[in-house]
């Protein structure tokens, strides 16, 4: 299972990476408002994801500490009002990378039945096993690429 999970895991990141690729030309740090409401920035959307990535896999599961001092101002609490502190997309996807085939490579080395075994930390205020943890962060990875499909189209971008 380990393997299986590690493999959606970067297959989702594909997706990901492919709303991406049409992206590459915009001000990654713009934000748009949809009726009133603020959407988040490519960037900031990247920067979390990133964020995501290092809490749950690198870091939960694996206990590999972050190396980037910028990566909880992505947290799930923060908005990404003030954009002046963001790092450079460019460092941003370096960070994606790095924790993404540090994640991959984590999760190929979890035993099975380590998956089974209970979170050190309540996840959604209750006790989870540790594959619950990697559902989450492959569906979470998803959504936000979906959020990267929208903002395509808010650019008139056409993907598919």
């Amino acid at each position: 299972m380990s393997a299986t999970l590690a493999d959606l895991l970067d297959y989702t990141r594909n997706m990901t990476k492919f709303y991406l690729g049409h992206l590459q030309d915009i001000d990654m740090k713009r934000h748009y408002d949809a009726n009133g409401i603020q959407l988040n920035a490519p960037l900031w959307i990247c920067a979390h994801l990133a964020w995501a990535e290092q809490s749950m896999i690198a870091g939960a599961l694996g206990n590999v500490p972050s190396p980037y001092e910028w990566l909880d101002t992505f947290s799930i609490e923060s908005r990404g009002e003030s954009t002046d502190a963001w790092p450079e997309f460019e460092d941003v996807k370096t960070a994606m990378d790095v924790i993404h085939r540090t994640s991959v490579d984590v999760l190929r080395g979890l035993p099975e039945e380590e998956l089974m075994t209970v979170m050190p930390f309540p996840l959604f205020g209750r006790d989870v096993p540790k594959r619950t943890v990697v559902f989450h962060a492959i569906r979470h990875e998803g959504a936000h690429a979906g959020h990267l499909g929208w903002l395509c189209k808010l650019h008139g971008i056409h993907t598919i």
